[in-house]
C-alpha cells in the first residue's frame, strides 16, 4: 500500500468537509453563521486565527493562490495586510463594517489594493462611525475604482437618507462600469430615489432584491421602465392541492390487491402500511394528538378500519371531557379496544367542574387498559384512590410513567397503600395530595400494610405534598435515583434517612430538611438543583450545581446580583464541583466586542482556574479564547 495518497485524491476526500455553502458565505444576518459555540471555532480568538493564517502564508507563500473566498468579520489588525498581499487570487470577499473602536483596520486598509475581486459583499448596521470604520469606507471607495474585475456587489441595505460616507460609497460602487449585478435585501418606498439613481448606470444588468417589494411600491414604479427592467426578486411558488398527474385506471376494474392471499396475511401487510401512515413520528409527542388525521384513514375501507384501529387508540389526548365520556362508553361496549391504548393524557377540565357536570369515573376506564405505559395529567387532574387501585390491577405490569395527578381518598377515608406492590414497571411518579382542609387527617391507613417491595423499578420521584412520605420511607425502592422534593419542613427526614444514600440527583425547595442539610442525607449526590440559598454543610460529592432563575427585565441589576452571589460562593467547600449551570446564563456570539462586554464570560473565567465550568441552560460551557496582543 502506498505511504501517501496523491494530492488530487486527498482534495476530493476533504472537499465535502471543508466546503462552505454559498448561503453561509454571503449571510449578513446580525448573528454570523460562523459564530457557533463549537469547541473548534470558539476556543481560538478571531485575531489568533488571522495570525495563524498569516504565519502559514509566511512559511509557504504559495498557499495564498488557493484562497479564493475570504470572509472578514472584523478588523484583525496588522495580519490582514500580509494575508491580502499573499492572497491576490481572491475572487469573492466579504467585509463587515461592524467594527468597534477597539478593533483596528490598519492592515485591512493597506491590504485591499493587492486584490481584484469579482464579488464584494458588505455587511453593516449603519451605526458605527469611529475612525476605523471611516478609514475602511474611504479605502473601499478608492480600491473599487481600481478593481477592474468587480462585477457583483451585495449591499446590506439601500440608503433611505444621506448617511455620509456610506451613501457616497454605495453610489460610487454602483456607478462602476464593470459592475453588472447589485443585490439589496429590500426595496422600500423611501429608497426609490437611490434605486432610480443607480439604474442610470448603462452597464448594469440586474438589481436583485431578496424580498418581494410591497404591491404599492411595485405600482409606483410602473412608469420607470429602466428600473423595472433591472429589478429581480423571487416569486412565491404556486402550489396546487390537486395532483398534476392522474393515476391510470387498472385494465381490470375488478382487480383486488392480494386477492389470492389469506386474509391474515392481507391484514398484516395493511397493518404495517397503516402503522407508517398513522404513526409517522411515533417518538415525537407533538404528533400524537393528530387524532382526526388518523381517523380519516379508517373510513377508506373495512380492511383499513380493521387494521388501523390499534393505531387510532394507541395515543389518546382528551382536550374536552366529552371525549373522555365517549371513550368510557366505547370501552364498556367493546372492552377489547382498551388493549390497544398505550398512552393517555387527561386534563382537569375546570370549566366542566365549575358547571357541575359529572366527572368520568376513571376507575371504570382504567380497568380496560391492560397495556397502558404512560398516563399524564395537567398537574391538577384529580384521581381517586379507587382509580389508582384499578390502574394498578389492570396496568401495573406495563405502566412506566404516572405524572400530573392530584390523588385523593375515596370518600375522605384513609386508604391502603398495598396497591403500590402492583406497579412493578413504574419508573416515574409525581405524588401530589392536592389541597387538604384537615391537615391532621391521614391519607393512608396506619397499619402494617405497606408493601416493602413495592415500586421496584421507580427511578424518578416528584413529591409535591407530604401524604405519602411515611409510606415511601418504609419501602425499599431499590432503583430510586432522582427526587424532586417540594415539601418544606421536617416531614422528609425519615424518607431521606431511608433513601438519601442512593440518590444521585435532587431538586429541592429548601436545602435544609428539618435542621439538617439535604446534602448530609445524600453522600452519592452528583447534581443538586436548589433555590439560591447559602449552604451550611460541605457537599463533598457534589459535581454539578444547577441554579434556576428567571431572567429579569433589568439585566444590569441581575448581573450585579449574580456577581455578588459568585463572590460569596466558597468553592473550597465544594471539592468535587466541576460544573455550575445557570439557566439565566447566555453566552455571546463569536464577536470580540460582545465577549469583552459579557458579564457571564467574566464570571466563567474567574471559575476556570479552580477547575469549575460555568454553563448555560443547555449545559454548554464557556471555553476561553486565546489571548493575543494587538500590535
Amino acid at each position: 500500500m502506498a505511504q501517501s495518497l496523491p494530492d488530487d485524491i486527498i482534495s476530493e476526500i476533504l472537499s465535502p468537509a471543508l466546503k462552505v455553502p454559498e448561503e453561509m458565505f454571503t449571510d449578513t444576518a446580525d448573528v454570523s453563521p460562523f459564530a457557533s459555540r463549537s469547541a473548534a471555532s470558539s476556543s481560538a480568538a478571531l485575531l489568533a486565527q488571522a495570525r495563524a493564517l498569516q504565519a502559514a502564508l509566511r512559511d509557504n507563500a504559495d498557499l495564498g493562490r488557493f484562497i479564493k473566498m475570504l470572509r472578514v468579520e472584523g478588523g484583525f489588525g496588522a495580519p490582514m495586510h500580509h494575508i491580502l498581499k499573499q492572497a491576490s487570487e481572491i475572487t469573492d470577499i466579504f467585509i463587515s463594517l461592524r467594527i468597534h473602536s477597539s478593533d483596528s483596520t490598519a492592515g485591512l486598509v493597506l491590504g485591499l489594493p493587492y486584490i481584484n475581486p469579482t464579488r464584494l459583499i458588505l455587511d453593516d448596521e449603519a451605526v458605527l462611525m469611529n475612525k476605523h470604520v471611516l478609514g475602511l469606507l474611504h479605502s473601499l471607495k478608492t480600491c473599487a475604482e481600481a478593481w477592474t474585475n468587480l462585477t457583483t456587489i451585495s449591499f446590506p441595505f439601500p440608503p433611505i437618507i444621506d448617511i455620509g460616507s456610506r451613501s457616497t460609497l454605495f453610489s460610487a460602487l454602483c456607478a462602476r462600469s464593470s459592475v453588472k449585478v447589485v443585490f439589496f435585501p429590500v426595496l422600500l418606498p423611501d429608497s426609490i430615489p437611490f434605486f432610480l439613481k443607480i439604474a442610470q448606470n448603462p452597464t448594469l444588468e440586474a438589481i436583485e432584491i431578496k424580498f418581494k417589494p410591497a404591491r404599492a411600491v411595485r405600482v409606483s414604479l410602473s412608469d420607470e421602465t429602466r428600473l423595472v427592467s433591472l429589478l429581480r426578486w423571487p416569486e412565491k411558488q404556486k402550489t396546487s392541492s390537486r395532483s398534476k398527474s392522474i393515476a391510470c385506471v387498472p385494465a381490470n376494474p375488478k382487480f383486488q390487491p392480494m386477492s389470492s392471499c389469506p386474509q391474515s396475511v392481507v391484514d398484516r401487510i395493511w397493518s404495517r402500511v397503516l402503522r407508517f401512515a398513522m404513526l409517522p413520528l411515533e417518538t415525537i409527542e407533538s404528533n400524537r394528538d393528530q387524532h382526526y388525521k388518523r381517523l380519516r384513514l379508517l373510513s377508506v375501507s373495512k380492511t383499513f378500519h380493521r387494521s388501523g384501529i390499534p393505531y387510532l387508540y394507541r395515543y389518546l389526548n382528551f382536550p374536552q371531557e366529552s371525549s373522555l365520556h365517549h371513550l368510557a362508553a366505547r370501552l364498556t361496549a367493546a372492552p377489547a379496544l382498551g388493549a390497544h391504548i398505550r398512552e393517555m393524557e387527561i386534563a382537569s377540565y375546570p370549566f366542566e367542574r365549575s358547571m357541575g357536570y359529572p366527572a368520568v369515573d376513571l376507575a371504570l376506564l382504567f380497568c380496560h387498559t391492560p397495556r397502558l405505559t404512560r398516563l399524564l395529567g395537567d398537574g391538577e387532574t384529580r384521581m381517586s384512590w379507587a382509580a389508582v387501585t384499578a390502574l394498578g390491577n389492570a396496568a401495573g405490569d406495563t405502566l412506566t410513567e404516572l405524572l400530573g395527578f392530584e390523588f385523593h381518598e375515596t370518600g375522605f377515608k384513609p386508604e391502603s397503600p398495598a396497591i403500590f406492590e402492583r406497579f412493578r414497571a413504574l419508573r416515574s411518579l409525581a405524588w401530589d395530595g392536592g389541597y387538604r382542609p384537615i391537615l391532621t387527617s391521614y391519607f393512608f391507613i396506619k397499619t402494617d400494610l405497606v408493601p416493602k417491595g413495592g415500586l421496584p423499578a421507580l427511578e424518578s420521584l416528584r413529591l409535591n405534598s407530604r401524604e405519602a412520605l411515611d409510606v415511601l420511607a418504609e419501602m425499599e425502592l431499590p432503583s430510586l435515583r432522582r427526587v424532586s422534593f417540594q415539601v418544606r419542613g421536617g416531614w422528609g427526614v425519615p424518607f431521606l434517612e431511608k433513601h438519601g444514600p442512593k440518590l444521585e440527583e435532587m431538586a429541592v425547595k429548601d436545602t435544609k430538611i428539618g435542621r439538617r442539610s439535604v446534602l448530609e442525607f445524600c453522600p452519592r449526590m452528583t447534581l443538586l438543583s436548589p433555590d439560591l440559598d447559602p449552604y451550611d454543610e460541605d457537599p463533598f460529592g457534589l459535581a454539578t450545581l444547577v441554579l434556576y432563575k428567571e431572567v429579569q427585565s433589568s439585566k444590569g441589576k441581575e448581573q450585579q446580583d449574580w456577581a455578588r452571589f459568585f463572590a460569596r460562593l466558597d468553592l473550597a467547600r465544594f471539592p468535587a464541583l466541576r460544573e455550575v449551570r445557570v439557566t439565566a446564563c447566555e453566552w455571546p456570539k463569536a464577536s470580540a466586542h460582545a465577549i469583552s462586554k459579557n458579564a457571564w464570560v467574566k464570571l466563567a473565567e474567574t471559575l476556570l482556574p479552580r477547575g469549575v465550568y460555568l454553563t448555560d441552560s443547555a449545559g454548554t460551557p464557556w471555553r476561553p479564547r486565546l489571548k493575543v496582543s494587538r500590535r
